[in-house]
């Protein structure tokens, strides 16, 4: 569920008051379920730093895909992979220490991670990011996005359905501009330059 901020944006734009919590409004259920839609889009269209989480996977004894020796389970907040390593261990201070970098062709990606081998590191895009790690124009181009959703069911009015699609395009164009800029890419592990 997203925050009460992003619902409390989104019925500022369609015309209605802020909210504290999702039972004050008639429309706040509408908007949550549909803002969480709308942040998985957005999440999934590409690597945002501050959505970035790393995750040393667990084995599945229950391998069913005969290409595959090893079926891992992915984290469950898992939206999209952004790189993924052999992981050697972790260090004294229990960092992950990865290996080698894994091609495409070295592991799938389905219901679970499968691979040939059966101690794997990834980076990936977490769905569970806190919106105090989002920027400010990161939670406008989503607010947006939602509205422009919304617009022609709640207020049948396709012409602000494009005019909240429009801001939301250049909010998003600003919100990978602060996320680059603010985060930067900050590795949390150690590498053995093991290849």
């Amino acid at each position: 569920m997203v925050d009460i901020v992003v619902v409390s944006r989104v019925l500022n734009l369609l015309g209605r008051p802020s909210v504290t919590s999702i039972q004050e409004d008639d429309w706040a259920p509408i908007i949550s379920s549909e803002a969480d839609v709308q942040n998985r889009v957005i999440l999934e269209s590409r690597t945002w730093e501050f959505a970035k989480k790393e995750a040393v996977l667990n084995l599945n004894t229950k391998n069913t895909n005969p290409l595959w020796k090893y079926k891992l389970t992915l984290p469950s907040d898992f939206i999209r992979l952004v790189s993924a390593f052999t992981s050697v261990g972790y260090d004294d201070k229990n960092i992950p220490i990865v290996g080698a970098p894994m091609g495409m062709t070295e592991y799938f990606i389905s219901d679970a991670f499968y691979a040939n081998v059966d101690n794997v590191l990834i980076q990936y895009t977490s769905s569970s990011g806190s919106l105090v790690k989002r920027s400010y124009t990161y939670i406008q181009a989503l607010a947006y996005k939602t509205a422009s959703e919304l617009a022609p069911i709640l207020l049948e009015n396709p012409n602000m359905a494009r005019y909240y699609n429009s801001k939301y395009i250049k909010y998003l164009a600003d919100a990978r501009m602060d996320d680059f800029s603010s985060q930067g890419a900050i590795k949390r592990w150690r590498y053995d330059g093991v290849n």
